[in-house]
């Protein structure tokens, strides 16, 4: 019996140290993704600070730019918002871009606007701390999950070694 104990344990333990060792290499980038999106965080905090107006705004156009490199083409659109503020209309160029048009010409979308300088705007379907906008930000949900199932194993792990533990001392 105290072998067959001995054996069960060891499995256990090797399990709960593989547990541990599954930590290493996600820790690391979760930090890094975590970083990413405060930094991320901090740009957007910055320029959405002042924009506290809400108002509805029309895709009217896009700028894309064309990048060359090493034999290859990328594009970033603009797109380029028409709104209105007070008596005035505003026409206006987002100020982040995506490889992939996000809105289709004459789509409305909410914008915030700065009040005391209409013609600086925010808008939040653009947000670079969405999911869809923003790889960092889908790694960062994806390395949280692993996080948290795998703590989740380890306590599992340690409560189960620990019963076992105690069910063997009372055995004898």
């Amino acid at each position: 019996m105290n072998e067959h104990y001995s054996k069960n344990k060891n499995k256990k333990a090797t399990a709960f140290t593989f547990a541990i060792l599954a930590l290493l290499p996600i820790v690391p980038f979760f930090l890094i993704t975590g970083v990413s999106i405060l930094f991320v965080y901090s740009f957007e905090f910055d320029e959405r600070r002042n924009c506290t107006y809400e108002t509805d705004a029309t895709i009217v156009d896009y700028f894309t730019k064309t990048d060359y490199d090493n034999n290859s083409v990328s594009y970033q659109h603009y797109p380029v918002y028409s709104y209105g503020y007070g008596e005035n209309e505003y026409r206006a160029k987002g100020k982040h871009s995506l490889p992939e048009k996000k809105y289709e010409i004459g789509e409305r979308t909410t914008i915030l606007i700065n009040l005391d300088n209409s013609e600086e705007f925010f808008d939040k379907n653009y947000s670079l701390l969405r999911v869809e906008n923003n790889l960092f930000v889908l790694l960062f949900y994806i390395f949280s999950v692993l996080l948290l199932v795998n703590i989740v194993v380890i306590i599992w792990l340690k409560k189960v070694l620990k019963q076992e533990s105690s069910s063997y001392d009372d055995y004898y």
